[in-house]
């Protein structure tokens, strides 16, 4: 019962982190006139090896843990679904 949480947080945390070093990247590419006050050495070598390395360890669980991991990609659209029926805040 323990690991099956545990499974299901590390799934949903895997996508999270997949998504944020993939926006980094994007972010890079789109936009290259913006500011960097940190640098990556040998840029962008290692956030696409924690790419691969992060996308290796979620078909893993899928393959292998494919409840949890069917509630934690629930979880992702639900976030999703919740962020955009919430819509913009208007100024007051």
């Amino acid at each position: 019962m323990f690991e099956d949480v545990v499974r299901y947080t590390q799934f949903s945390l895997l996508i999270c982190s997949l998504f944020a070093v993939l926006g980094v990247i994007v972010l890079r590419f789109t936009h290259p006139e913006i500011t960097r006050p940190y640098r990556v050495w040998l840029y962008p070598l290692p956030p696409v090896l924690f790419s691969i390395i992060t996308i290796w360890m979620i078909v893993y669980l899928v393959r292998w843990h494919t409840a949890e991991s069917l509630a934690g990609v629930g979880t992702a659209l639900l976030g999703l679904l919740l962020y955009f029926c919430a819509g913009k805040a208007r100024p007051v």
